[in-house]
């Protein structure tokens, strides 16, 4: 379990934040190059592109990807508060997230 604590919190929440930068700029990747298209006019492709076949599984993976987007999100942006909470000042906030990370 992670406790968070005024000595870890900017670095716990540069982990969360980045995680959920990296996950919507890939997301967003993935969605300008997810829409299938006819690749042809036999019944087999018609069949690929809807929702009970890939087109639709494609759909579905992007939205659970999307909510756990969303739950990073929101975990990064609580943090952000505890951080202020125990006496961080903003620019100390943007400078941690600015530093280069330590992956």
């Amino acid at each position: 379990m992670l406790q968070v604590s005024r000595d870890n919190v900017l670095a716990v929440h540069r982990a969360f934040q980045d995680h959920a930068d990296d996950l919507r700029a890939y997301l967003l990747d993935v969605g300008v190059n997810s829409a299938l298209g006819l690749c042809g006019g036999d019944p087999v492709s018609r069949a690929a592109v809807g929702p009970q076949s890939f087109g639709g599984k494609i759909d579905q993976l992007l939205d659970v990807h999307w909510k756990h987007w969303e739950e990073l999100d929101a975990v990064a942006g609580e943090l952000r508060e505890a951080a202020r909470t125990y006496g961080h000042a903003e620019d100390e906030i943007q400078r941690s997230l600015a530093a280069k990370p330590t992956r």
